[in-house]
């Protein structure tokens, strides 16, 4: 069952699956995570010093992999794509699996 966890009012949020979940500042989406693995994939903080300290809300205590814009765009067109579930985690596994970080 998918919930939204609200941070610091407004501007921050998590949406939580059973499977994954994404950190928002704002509206924009800028960390991805998946339900039982302890790293978490990060946009590159191209935005400034209040997205900066969303993304260290929504990541405290947690290991990064920061992602350039493509890479990042790659895994959302991953969890937006009409692949089963059970694909989707697994390419984006397999993804964290690359040190270069290429997927």
């Amino acid at each position: 069952m998918m919930h939204l966890e609200r941070y610091g009012g407004k501007n921050m949020a998590k949406v939580v699956t059973s499977t994954y979940w994404v950190g928002f500042s704002y509206s924009t989406p800028v960390v991805l995570g998946i339900i039982g693995i302890d790293d978490v994939l990060v946009h590159h903080n191209v935005w400034g010093p209040t997205t900066g300290g969303h993304i260290n809300i929504l990541t405290r205590g947690l290991s990064r992999k920061i992602l350039s814009r493509e890479q990042f765009a790659w895994v959302v067109g991953v969890l937006d794509s009409d692949s089963p579930l059970e694909q989707k985690v697994a390419d984006i596994l397999v993804f964290l699996s690359h040190d270069d970080g290429q997927g």
